[in-house]
């Protein structure tokens, strides 16, 4: 059980290390597109 479960610890923090870095991501897009609209 305690093999089961840690192997879903790790599969969702692996989830949640790819979320982390799609926002990351994202954010910079969207301030990046925002800062040349705003300077333009």
């Amino acid at each position: 059980m305690s093999c089961v479960s840690m192997a879903m610890i790790k599969q969702v923090a692996r989830w949640e290390s790819y979320a982390v870095m799609i926002l990351d991501v994202t954010a910079f897009v969207l301030s990046k597109s925002w800062v040349n609209e705003s300077y333009t």
